[in-house]
């Protein structure tokens, strides 16, 4: 019933990972999934990444600091788009605490 609920509502998404990957999710929901999805915060271990892209967004979300400013903000989903190890350092952290979890990185499975 729980799902359901999101599903009527913007889904909130965290994002991993400023890269080409993470560029292209984040120009998404930005642009053309803007009325489904709201991208909440984003991090990536290299700050600078993450303020070159929210300045390339209509919507800039959030900069996270660190991994645990991501996961203080109020986020359904948390896509993975930066690397296999940060599937092993982030992605139970992030299930731990309900969330869905997005992982690109699928060679980290």
């Amino acid at each position: 019933m729980e799902r359901l609920k999101v599903a009527q509502r913007d889904l909130k998404v965290g994002l991993i990972g400023c890269g080409a990957i993470g560029t292209i999710i984040a120009k998404a929901i930005d642009k053309d999934l803007s009325n489904k999805f709201s991208l909440v915060t984003v991090f990536d271990l290299l700050p600078e990444k993450a303020q070159m892209l929210c300045k390339n967004l209509f919507h800039p979300p959030k900069i996270s600091e660190n991994f645990e400013n991501l996961l203080n903000q109020t986020v359904d989903l948390v896509i993975e788009a930066a690397s296999q190890n940060a599937v092993k350092m982030y992605g139970v952290k992030v299930l731990e605490t309900g969330r869905d979890l997005m992982v690109m990185s699928v060679g980290a499975l």
